[in-house]
């Protein structure tokens, strides 16, 4: 059991106040042990400005005790128990700890951690608990299950080639003219539409069976300079000659 001690309740400083208007002081009553505002006037006056210590705030002149295990600022792992004193508190650590901080890499997972596998976090090896005991994720520069690539900072959704943000490969259809692709649009990749960007990352091309501009018609595979009534290869109708 570890005990964060604070036991004064108040620290005060002398003050010497000479404008020509009244002023407030707040002087300690020592045995009630809160503070009583006088007025006085303050020509050149004497008196002495007191603030609460750690582990008490200031209610109407009186340095009340702050309850951190209620107001949650104890900062213990989950499997600590924390009891409120005054001024301070104490912890309950379990297997004769005396830490009762949250501290990574103890093994105990505690508020504001994600993970935490003491000796065994690591920041290289894939889906490991991270030494920050953060959890392995797109972006720490190792590839984990489930990713591609990861370059770390380097991920990038605009340099063609680079290793996405989301741990993916650069890839057709994913907005960026990378090396080998005729063309890019993401989402507006389309096979169906006239002089779109293919989803294969081609563009628009007779024979892709889509009559775009300049093309007469489009039956794909089937046009042909030799059949009777064809579509022409070069996306014509047949004609006399």
């Amino acid at each position: 059991m570890r005990h964060f001690a604070r036991v004064q309740k108040w620290a005060c400083a002398r003050t010497i106040h000479s404008t020509p208007q009244l002023r407030e002081h707040y002087y300690f009553n020592w045995a009630a042990r809160w503070f009583r505002p006088r007025r006085r006037p303050a020509a050149r006056t004497r008196g002495f400005d007191c603030i609460c210590n750690d582990g008490f705030t200031d209610d109407a002149g009186a340095c009340v005790d702050i309850e951190e295990c209620t107001a949650g600022t104890d900062d213990f792992n989950d499997s600590r128990l924390c009891e409120n004193v005054v001024g301070s508190f104490l912890c309950v650590c379990p297997d004769g700890e005396t830490d009762c901080r949250v501290v990574c890499g103890d093994g105990l997972v505690g508020e504001g951690e994600g993970c935490d596998d003491g000796d065994d976090n690591d920041d290289e090896a894939p889906d490991a608990c991270r030494t920050t005991c953060e959890r392995a994720s797109c972006g720490d520069g190792v590839i984990d299950s489930g990713e591609s690539c990861d370059d770390g900072d380097d991920n990038d959704d605009i340099i063609a080639g680079a290793c996405r943000t989301t741990c993916a490969l650069a890839s057709c259809g994913d907005g960026v003219l990378d090396e080998g692709e005729a063309c890019d649009d993401g989402d507006g990749n389309d096979d169906d539409r006239p002089d779109a960007c293919r989803t294969t990352c081609v563009t628009a091309f007779c024979g892709d069976t889509v009559i775009d501009e300049g093309e007469a018609w489009d039956d794909g595979a089937e046009n042909s300079d030799s059949a009777a009534d064809a579509c022409r290869s070069t996306c014509v109708l047949p004609t006399c000659g």
